[in-house]
């Protein structure tokens, strides 16, 4: 089983200092195994996100849409184009996925699904998200439309 250590680039640090965890990682020369960063934080770290990917055996990438939606108004598909700006530079062989937007509480499935097919023109790595409330049905057509891809 793969557990994948997430808050690497949201200033999480290493309890008795003050030292960000991947600043930690890196100085003791530990490696990285597996994390996950979202977006939303790292979209203006540049140089920690590079950082905590080039350090990492793999990495996965939310979309951190949970982290600032409620009570403001989004431009998902402005938001969501820039998420598949960054994923189109950002990727490199150990990124093993990237999550899609998971906001349909507050726009609606449909347009989940018109933001989804905008990031997968960007990667195929794109993980999508499957909710209890999208039914059983949905969850099924889910899994053999992306059988097909996975193998």
């Amino acid at each position: 089983m793969k557990v994948f250590l997430s808050a690497l680039e949201n200033g999480a640090t290493v309890a008795n200092s003050n030292k960000p965890l991947a600043q930690y990682f890196l100085e003791n020369k530990l490696k990285m195994k597996y994390n996950l960063i979202s977006y939303y934080y790292i979209k203006s770290k540049h140089d920690l996100a590079e950082l905590i990917r080039d350090n990492s055996e793999e990495i996965l990438i939310d979309s951190g849409a949970h982290s600032f939606q409620k009570g403001k108004k989004v431009n998902w598909v402005e938001y969501t184009k820039q998420y598949a700006e960054f994923i189109q530079k950002f990727d490199r062989p150990n990124v093993v996925g990237y999550f899609e937007m998971d906001v349909d509480n507050i726009i609606g499935y449909d347009k989940v699904l018109e933001l989804r097919k905008i990031l997968e023109k960007a990667s195929d790595k794109i993980i999508p998200v499957w909710h209890k409330n999208r039914g059983i049905d949905e969850y099924k057509q889910m899994c053999k439309d992306y059988a097909g891809k996975i193998m």
